[in-house]
């Protein structure tokens, strides 16, 4: 009280003995504890993180990595992120790199990869080079 006999305001969250870890709200006479996004109360006034990847929330098509707080997507070889951030669409690697295949072939795309056929009269070698075919 002050010399008024009024009381003054405490606003709890700014007094360090509170024990929120993350987020606090001052509340008329009080506080509440919360848990910023990715992460959840682990029941004893902690925050723990959030694995989306693990719970299957993350809508990551292909592949997820877990961070603290949040996740993030990545596609599998063969595919590129969309700007969805979640979903993966195959790479036409005949397309993106012409030069992929070797000289007397044709680039043939498949599902995460590709395809090389050398052209008639002609057959790939262990080196993947498309030499003329002898009978």
């Amino acid at each position: 009280m002050n010399d008024n006999s009024s009381c003054d305001y405490i606003n709890e969250c700014d007094t360090v003995d509170h024990n929120c870890t993350q987020t606090c709200s001052n509340t008329l006479g009080s506080y509440t504890c919360s848990c910023r996004a990715g992460y959840k109360d682990n029941g004893y006034g902690n925050c723990t993180d959030i694995d989306e990847c693990s719970m299957g929330t993350s809508g990551c098509q292909q592949l997820c990595f877990n961070t603290n707080g949040s996740y993030y997507c990545q596609c599998n070889t063969g595919y590129k992120l969309m700007n969805d951030n979640s979903s993966c669409d195959d790479i036409n690697e005949c397309i993106e790199d012409p030069g992929v295949c070797p000289l007397r072939s044709n680039c043939i795309n498949t599902l995460g990869s590709y395809q090389c056929n050398c052209i008639g009269g002609y057959q790939m070698n262990n080196a993947g080079i498309c030499i003329v075919y002898i009978q």
